[in-house]
């Protein structure tokens, strides 16, 4: 004979609800968004593209929008999943020589079109004798882009940008300086809190996440360097980080 399933009480609380840690539940959920998002972005790309028929100009200027918005949604997502990766411990790192032209060169390509568009001047400035660091490529440039980024955004139109990179001692330190709008000396403590976006006379105007600049220090940190930060309200501001120096590229073998 069977026995009847029991009924479900309906006073009966359910039992508590177990969610992994608010760190890795925050890298789980934002790595699961970034498939859609891409879908969406490589879905619109061609659409832009005229891969799938053509378009009218109110279409395309609609496309366009749902394009700048997607990529913004997808660069937030990402700046989540980096801190969220960084808070857990969980973001990983390979220090090796990296040649630090190379880096500069692609870092200024980077943030260049978005210079050009605000009539910003962007300038790289390399002391010959910094020829490579140690640190993790990607998380350099990752970490030089974000500090490039905010430097091209906090500045009014027609300013000016400026890389560069010295080597004093066993060190290489990069410098990225702009002539924005600056900050006063009691928000420096606040620049690198999560979630943050200081009250800078630009700052309405721009949209953002507040995590730039916190995964700038986490990465440094992370990659075995230092910051430090210099700032003058409408004279704008000095983002210094330093890491070890690596070995000079070895001598090109000359034949016999």
């Amino acid at each position: 004979m069977n026995t009847p399933p029991k009924p479900i009480g309906r006073s009966g609380a359910p039992p508590p609800l177990q969610l992994p840690p608010g760190e890795a539940l925050l890298a789980r959920v934002t790595h699961e968004l970034r498939g859609p998002l891409n879908a969406i972005l490589g879905l619109t790309e061609a659409l832009l593209e005229r891969s799938l028929g053509p378009l009218t100009e109110r279409q395309a200027g609609a496309l366009a929008r749902i394009d700048g918005q997607g990529r913004q949604l997808l660069a937030l997502v990402q700046d989540l999943l980096d801190v969220s990766e960084l808070a857990a411990g969980l973001a990983q790192v390979e220090r090796r020589p990296v040649s630090v032209r190379a880096v500069c060169d692609a870092c200024a390509a980077a943030a260049g079109v978005e210079a050009a568009r605000r009539g910003h001047t962007l300038a790289v400035e390399v002391d010959p004798e910094a020829w490579t660091v140690l640190a993790d490529e990607a998380r350099l440039r990752q970490l030089l882009g974000n500090l490039l980024d905010n430097a091209v955004k906090y500045t009014p139109n027609g300013g000016h940008v400026t890389l560069a990179v010295t080597c004093p001692g066993s060190r290489v330190r990069f410098e990225v300086l702009d002539t924005g709008v600056g900050m006063a000396p009691e928000l420096l403590g606040r620049l690198f809190e999560p979630f943050v976006q200081l009250d800078r006379s630009l700052s309405r105007a721009e949209s953002g996440t507040g995590l730039g600049l916190v995964l700038v220090r986490q990465l440094t940190h992370l990659l075995g360097g230092t910051i430090e930060v210099e700032s003058t309200p409408g004279a704008g501001s000095r983002f210094t980080v330093e890491f070890p120096a690596g070995p000079p590229p070895s001598a090109p073998l000359r034949r016999p």
